[in-house]
């Protein structure tokens, strides 16, 4: 794809510039060239891209909204929403429960009373976090190819007579049909069609001119026509109506517009700050485990930020609303080729890295030694919980000091390294699960506490950047030079002590390293190999030679993704899932046995979770792969095609 050229870019700086202060040179300048690396390897057709960092904005655009008009993308081009449509039915829910139009503890029925009867109550609140037990898709054959336009009745009636899938609270499941719940909700609480009531309530608010529902029979000339990748090649998608997802997935809208939206959420225009702050805090479920979603939104620390998002994926487009509110950073970003959540996930990456994070690279951590690989997952959690909970996330927290007392101990109990050599598996486990409000919320507790600390003695210290080995090291140096509460242990200081001579050897000389940049597996090899297999512990690759690999299987370089794969695992000897990458590739090529030989160690579930990836892939041998592994995770052995 070619990108825009240079006058074009200028000309939508300029734009932008008319209404806001303009992104600094030097992080357009870095944007850019990250978002033309990450294109430049993969087939695709138009991006937009919208920032707003502060006061500042930043608006641009990658090659065409129509590849056979050659209409340029720009980012005024619309597109499908998808499932960023969610947030928009969330937040119309809290402002009529603002209006007191609707209770969140309410049951649907309250304002839907013809919705058949269930076996449970399902109320607003677990609607908008994804526990009420309403089902997703159960037959996308069917329901993925509608060509003709619902009503909101018509809709409803797709699933309103199915049974619930568990009991409300019990379980997250996401649901686009739970979301079309809430839009009829919205309809019955304020006498006006879903429609109607985006328009006069979010859209002429916001200042969103170019957002509405999809009509097919009325879109503008700034509408991206939309494609989908086949056999390493654009092509166009399949034509399908969206109205029977209506409000959770039906509306259209473009960057400029979502960033408009999202200034205007955090601005207070829409709803108040404090039915904001309420949107974003993880909902829980009845035994009290943490989801990582909230009213509307996905909720979740990244590398210590708080961060607010929502993807959205269907026929014709991928969309990303990304935003770290305690930052008042804002990433809108579509495209016109489905199935781009890990092209947008890294533009979003790159963004933050640039703005937030001093152009580091935050990569997770690899440890040879299962007992340093736990240590090193436990205290990236609690790093990166306790930064996060600085910038907001998770809500007040009870904090007694003898609470707090029992956060240290369990969680420096939980980062024994003796304690861990006994079971290593149960201990990551109980060291994945220690956030959750029943286990305590040890995790969040304590980590806030050391990010207090760390705040206070060394203010310019950013870990966002620095990672969990610099933010346990300092807390520790600190606590030596200063009266702390809760100083580290002993044990966990001289780990410590190895672990960062083992990182700092090998971790910052790869902090500015752009894997996507190569031009092939064999550069990668050189650039990484040599150092990388000479260290104990040192950056995390797999997910990034994942997606390299991916992307030369989509441009047709079957070779150089295995490649790829074969680099990760010769990296990760230790680790899993590179293993399992480098048999889905070996399936995909048609080598069973191979593929049955590194599948082996993988557990039931994880090989049923895998064959389901495959059937959504679009590798002309996906469907036989996906009935094989499935044939395999059952037999637990060799499987026929």
């Amino acid at each position: 794809m070619r990108a825009a050229p240079v006058r074009f870019l200028l000309a939508l700086f300029i734009a932008s510039s008319a209404a806001a202060e303009p992104l600094a040179p030097e992080h357009v300048a870095a944007l850019d060239a990250d978002i033309r690396a990450l294109l430049s390897h993969r087939p695709s057709a138009g991006l937009s891209v919208a920032v707003g960092y502060g006061d500042a904005e930043w608006l641009s655009a990658y090659g065409y909204a129509q590849l056979a008009e050659r209409k340029r993308a720009t980012p005024s081009t619309t597109y499908r929403l998808a499932s960023v449509t969610k947030t928009l039915t969330a937040v119309a829910i809290m402002q009529l429960v603002e209006q007191g139009k609707v209770k969140l503890d309410d049951d649907l029925h309250t304002y839907l009373p013809r919705y058949p009867k269930k076996p449970w109550p399902v109320t607003v609140r677990q609607l908008l976090s994804h526990l009420g037990g309403v089902y997703h898709y159960r037959d996308p054959k069917k329901e993925g190819h509608f060509k003709t336009h619902f009503s909101t009745a018509q809709a409803l009636a797709l699933f309103e007579g199915w049974p619930l899938a568990q009991e409300p609270g019990t379980k997250f499941l996401y649901t686009t049909y739970g979301y079309d719940v809430l839009g009829a909700i919205v309809e019955a609480a304020s006498g006006q069609s879903y429609a109607e009531y985006l328009r006069e309530h979010i859209f002429q608010p916001a200042g969103m001119s170019r957002s509405s529902m999809e009509d097919k029979k009325h879109l503008g000339t700034d509408a991206a026509r939309g494609y989908r990748v086949r056999a390493g090649r654009v092509v166009p998608s399949e034509d399908i109506d969206i109205s029977s997802r209506f409000a959770g997935g039906g509306a259209r809208s473009s960057v400029e517009d979502l960033l408009r939206y999202a200034r205007a959420l955090t601005d207070g225009k829409l709803v108040t700050p404090q039915t904001w702050q309420q949107m974003q805090q993880p909902a829980q479920t009845k035994d009290g485990h943490q989801v990582d979603y909230g009213l509307g939104f996905g909720v979740f620390p990244q590398h210590g930020h708080s961060v607010v998002s929502h993807y959205g994926g269907q026929p014709e487009t991928t969309t990303l609303l990304f935003l770290v509110p305690a930052r008042r950073l804002v990433v809108a970003l579509a495209t016109n080729v489905e199935g781009q959540d890990a092209l947008l996930g890294e533009i979003a990456g790159a963004v933050l890295e640039r703005l937030l994070e001093d152009g580091v690279r935050r990569r997770p951590l690899y440890a040879d030694d299962p007992v340093d690989q736990a240590l090193l997952d436990g205290m990236t959690r609690v790093s990166s919980y306790g930064l996060a909970r600085r910038e907001g996330w998770g809500g007040p927290l009870n904090q007694t000091p003898a609470s707090l007392d029992d956060a240290f101990a369990r969680v420096f109990e939980l980062l024994s390294r003796d304690r861990i050599a006994t079971d290593v598996d149960t201990a990551r486990k109980q060291l994945a699960a220690a956030h959750h409000p029943s286990n305590g919320s040890v995790v969040p507790r304590a980590g806030e506490e050391m990010a207090r600390v760390l705040e206070k003695a060394l203010p310019d210290r950013n870990y966002a950047a620095l990672g969990p080995i610099a933010f346990f090291s300092d807390y520790g140096q600190v606590c030596e030079l200063e009266s702390c509460a809760h100083p580290l242990p002993q044990r966990l200081k001289e780990d410590l002590q190895w672990l960062r001579t083992q990182w700092e050897w090998a971790g910052p000389r790869f902090s500015s390293y752009r894997p996507e940049r190569a031009a092939d597996a064999r550069e990668l090899a050189e650039a990484l190999e040599p150092t990388l297999k000479q260290a104990a512990v040192h950056p995390d690759f797999v997910a990034e030679l994942s997606t390299a690999a991916a992307r030369w299987r989509d441009s047709g370089r079957e070779a150089e993704a295995t490649a790829a794969l074969e680099l990760s695992a010769r990296l990760h000897p230790f680790a899993l899932e590179p293993q399992l990458q480098l048999a889905d590739a070996a399936l995909l090529l048609g080598d069973e046995d191979r593929a049955a030989e590194l599948y082996e160690p993988a557990a039931h579930e994880a090989l049923l979770k895998r064959a389901a990836a495959l059937e959504l892939s679009a590798h002309p041998r996906a469907q036989l792969a996906a009935a094989w592994l499935k044939k395999f995770a059952g037999g637990g052995g060799a499987a026929q095609p």
